[in-house]
Order: C-alpha cells, then sequence, then structure tokens
C-alpha cells in the first residue's frame, strides 16, 4: 500500500513570529521552561496535553510492514509545487466552474504560492512511516506554526508505481472534488476536520497557505482494524 502524506500549511507569512527559535534542528521533544509546550493546545479527552507525533509516534497505530520510503528528490519536490500551484492558480483566476450549479470560483486576492518546507516534511515522513493514513486528531505542531493542516490518501497496488505519477493521480483526484462544491463563496470558508465535502480540494486551495511539506512509504501486510498494532 502506498501512503502519500503531504501538509499544507495556514499561516500568513508576515504572522510568522520565529522569536529566535531555531527551526533546523526538528527537535520536538525538549522541554524548555522558558518556551510553551508545543502541545499544550492539543488536549485530549481527559484535558491532557497530547503527545508529539514525533515525540511518541506510537500515538498513530502501526497498519502495516514498512518497506521503504521514497527518498524527497529536488525533481518531486518541484512536481509536488507545480502540480499545487497549478491549481491553485486555476482557481484563484476566477474562472473554474464549481458543481452542479456552474457557479464560478470567485478570484482570489490572496493565493500564495507555495514553497517547500523541511520541517513539515520530516513531520510527514514520521507519520508516513506508520503505514496508517486514518484521519485522527493528534499533535504535529512546530514552533512556527502551532495548527499544521494534512490531506492523506493511499493506494492498494500489486503493479510498480512511480511516486510522480502516484502523487500526479492523487492531486488530480483532489482537484476533481470541485465538482462537489455548490457554493463556492460560502463552501470555500467552510474547511474543518468535521466537513466532507471536498475537504482535500478545499485543504489544496486554501489561500492563506504558504508552505508544504510531503512524505511517501511502502507498505506491505496491511492489517485490518482488529489487527491494530502500536509499536
Amino acid at each position: 500500500m502506498f501512503i502519500l502524506i503531504y501538509y499544507l500549511i495556514i499561516a500568513e507569512i508576515g504572522s510568522l513570529q520565529l522569536n529566535n527559535i531555531g527551526v533546523n534542528g526538528f527537535n520536538f521533544c525538549s522541554k524548555n521552561k522558558n518556551l510553551p509546550d508545543l502541545c499544550g493546545h492539543i488536549k485530549d479527552e481527559n484535558g491532557l496535553t497530547k503527545e508529539h507525533i514525533a515525540c511518541e509516534p506510537g500515538v498513530l497505530k502501526r497498519k502495516g510492514e514498512l518497506s521503504y520510503s521514497y527518498p524527497m528528490t529536488e525533481k518531486l519536490k518541484n512536481h509536488i509545487l507545480h502540480l499545487h500551484n497549478v491549481y491553485r492558480n486555476d482557481i484563484a483566476s476566477g474562472t473554474t466552474v464549481a458543481g452542479s450549479l456552474e457557479s464560478k470560483f470567485p478570484i482570489a486576492l490572496r493565493m500564495r504560492e507555495l514553497i517547500w518546507d523541511d520541517e513539515l516534511a520530516y513531520l510527514a515522513h514520521v507519520q508516513a512511516l506508520r503505514c496508517n493514513d486514518q484521519l485522527i486528531d493528534i499533535c504535529r505542531a512546530t514552533r512556527r506554526f502551532l495548527y499544521p493542516g494534512e490531506t492523506k490518501a493511499s493506494k492498494m497496488t500489486n503493479t510498480e508505481i512511480t511516486a510522480i505519477d502516484f502523487i500526479t493521480e492523487v492531486l488530480k483526484s483532489y482537484q476533481s472534488q470541485k465538482s462537489e462544491i455548490t457554493d463556492p463563496r460560502i463552501q470555500m470558508h467552510l474547511h474543518s476536520v468535521s466537513n466532507d465535502v471536498a475537504k482535500d480540494f478545499l485543504t489544496m486551495i486554501m489561500d492563506r497557505i504558504s508552505r508544504v511539506g510531503c512524505a511517501i512509504s511502502v507498505c506491505r501486510n496491511c492489517y485490518p482494524e482488529s489487527g491494530d498494532r502500536t509499536k
């Protein structure tokens, strides 16, 4: 089973406050009394702070055996960015027709060109290693982005497929979700975890998004819910 996980970060570039915090070490587990807990804003059902996925991978149950991870080459990164930005530009133009009412998406005044983020790609990699594409509420915050969003996809196949072909197929399927949008002026602003209508498409075209990171793992012997493993 192929698992594609890529992160789309909802943050305005001008609002990022690094405050001299290093962002290249990817240290999500250190306890610094001078800094707030990365996951302090994310609680479980008992009101306790959730563990960070990069510190405790077991918070995301393992669903299969990892065969290998695709290396995220410059060619692959550029392909991911190119597809995202092409689809975003199409929507931003104001000429793209939505669903059954054939209404057009409004012109986007602040649609950003996405750029690659290695820190987010690392977090995507940590999750992809678990061979689990279920949507669950876990902490994957960073010092720069407290509320990173994500979309995930998987493909069951017995034939060889390249990473570029897989990504192209997945993002095309997300783009096709625009047909589910009946009132783009309203629905474009309704994206949330609880919204099941075109949620991958809406995440992909959010105008506030500025960063993206991706990882792909190839897994085998993926087991059903009753066979969950946590190690």
